[in-house]
């Protein structure tokens, strides 16, 4: 679609919002890791070194019962012993840094939730959920295996690939 027609640009949305997570998802996860909860952060730290999130997971060899999801941003403000979160950090009964293990850092905001979505959630919901939330990650989950993952650029391609006609 070359055009700029308010029409065409609504039947592209409509499309675009009713895909499907499945066909949105990225089941490749070429930019994550998988990490066990008790991991030593700086080991965390050497696997961030090719990957910009990793999802914790009781068993890294499969993609069972994702507990949280671990970014760059969390390990930096690990690393900032000034930072507000770093106080709170310290006060809560987690192990100190250096101790401390992914799922401690996991843990570093208080109150983060894991916001997760189905293969069949539309991508109207997808979309909402990470705009509403701030998610930049959202893991797709069915049963209890981790299927996929959608970021930012899962959604952008996605409306890419409509909008040229290479449908999903």
């Amino acid at each position: 679609m070359t055009t700029h027609d308010p029409e065409d640009i609504r039947r592209l949305f409509e499309a675009f919002y009713s895909l499907p997570a499945r066909d949105v998802m990225d089941s490749t996860f070429r930019a994550a890791a998988f990490l066990p909860p008790h991991m030593p952060v700086l080991d965390a730290v050497e696997v961030f070194q090719s990957v910009d999130h990793a999802w914790i997971v009781p068993d890294p060899a499969r993609r069972f019962g994702v507990q949280s999801i671990l970014l760059r941003r969390d390990l930096l403000r690990a690393m900032e012993p000034t930072h507000e979160s770093y106080s709170k950090f310290l006060r809560l009964r987690f192990r100190s840094l250096a101790h401390g293990a992914a799922d401690c850092t996991c843990c570093f905001v208080e109150g983060r939730v894991l916001h997760r979505v189905a293969p069949d959630t539309p991508c109207r919901d997808v979309v909402h959920l990470m705009e509403a939330k701030g998610a930049l990650w959202l893991p797709v989950i069915e049963g209890d295996e981790l299927v996929g993952e959608i970021g930012s650029l899962q959604v952008i391609q996605a409306l890419h690939r409509l909008r040229s006609g290479a449908g999903r």
